[in-house]
């Protein structure tokens, strides 16, 4: 079996802020480099500005279907789609 190795990043929101002459998003970033340990990193991005800058780890553990079940350090649990390359809530 491959390892799994995946990463992504993407703009869970954003706004135009005239103060700040430009876009403001809320990124995430997830990144498995070998198939095991998991690194979320969320910020806000104040068209260059970083503020709110955050780092989670966890490890995976299931994979069922496309969905990567993150186990987080203190036990909370998050859900990666492959397929849409993002953390969903699951159905």
């Amino acid at each position: 079996m491959d390892t799994l190795i995946f990463k992504s990043t993407y703009e869970e929101s954003g706004y135009f802020d005239k103060d700040a002459q430009g876009w403001c998003a809320y990124i995430v970033e997830i990144t498995c480099e070998d198939g095991k340990n998991v690194t979320i990193r969320r910020f806000f991005d104040a068209n260059g500005y970083v503020a709110n800058d955050s780092l989670r780890h966890g490890t995976v553990q299931e994979i069922s279907k496309d969905i990567v079940t993150i186990l987080l350090e203190r036990g909370e649990k998050l859900y990666y789609s492959l397929q849409e390359k993002r953390l969903v809530i699951p159905q």
